[in-house]
């Protein structure tokens, strides 16, 4: 690799810090917004010709909002909020114990008759659990990447888990929960919310193919290119890495009053 000056090694790692705290940002905001998927949800009025209705429904990991069109009636306005036992389905109850009871409902429902989940709504918890984790895990590793880049800028550390091996570490980590999260929601958003997300209060409307993900996922994706570029900035500072199993005596040159940081 060729040898690069020190100060254009600070710049590689500046940037890092800049693109691991965008990253984090990113994430933290996909995760509060309210734009994961969009729908227009449609009802089949009868005795106009089998017309379909649209509305306009958008739906976040806690919580969604938009109407349901009831032409010739006002729109409906509702609000979605997810709710878990087993299992987890977003009801437009605004009381808690109103959206447990309906979670409940349904999933006696699904278990003394011949519907799907995906008929009332309902999707596994598992899934809801893992988007979490996973994406809360890449906030944390886009954090202490932007520290670890912070460290490079102002030192030069000796040792491989505090120098440019590190980042790599870190962003790579970053880069794989991130990942994760995504894969993990793509297989939710295909198995379950696809099919339908509203409960079975709205059972009058059916959003199957009518949605599509929206820009809150896609800010995963703009996170996940963020810790990749991370990963190029440090290949590119050209800096060799030393071997993880070398010992501290070889690094050190045989000098025991080098200390090593």
């Amino acid at each position: 690799m060729p040898i690069v000056s020190r100060e254009k090694q600070r710049v590689c790692f500046f940037i890092t810090i800049l693109l691991s705290l965008g990253a984090s940002a990113l994430i933290a905001t996909a995760i509060g917004t309210e734009n994961w998927i969009s729908a227009s949800p449609v009802r089949i009025v009868e005795n106009d010709n089998d017309t379909k209705k649209e509305g306009n429904v958008s739906l976040g990991l806690f919580r969604g909002a938009g109407e349901l069109n009831r032409e010739p009636l006002e729109a409906k306005r509702i609000n979605l909020y997810i709710t878990c036992k087993t299992w987890c389905m977003y009801s437009t109850a605004e009381d808690s114990k109103e959206r447990e009871d309906e979670l409940q409902d349904a999933m006696n429902e699904m278990t003394s008759s011949d519907k799907s989940p995906q008929d009332l709504g309902l999707f596994k918890r598992a899934y809801f659990v893992c988007v979490m984790l996973f994406g809360v895990g890449a906030i944390i590793w886009g954090m202490v990447a932007a520290v670890f880049g912070l460290i490079n800028v102002v030192t030069k550390p000796i040792e491989t888990v505090n120098g440019p091996l590190g980042l790599f570490i870190w962003n790579g980590l970053g880069l794989l929960f991130t990942l994760i999260m995504m894969l993990v929601y793509v297989g939710l958003y295909t198995a379950y919310l696809s099919v339908r997300f509203l409960p079975p209060s709205e059972d009058g409307y059916q959003s199957q193919d009518t949605t599509l993900l929206s820009w809150s996922f896609y800010l995963t994706v703009v996170s996940a290119a963020c810790f990749l570029l991370n990963i190029g900035f440090v290949f590119l500072s050209g800096i060799d890495f030393q071997p993880c199993f070398k010992k501290k005596e070889d690094i050190s040159g045989g000098n025991p009053d080098m200390i090593l940081y």
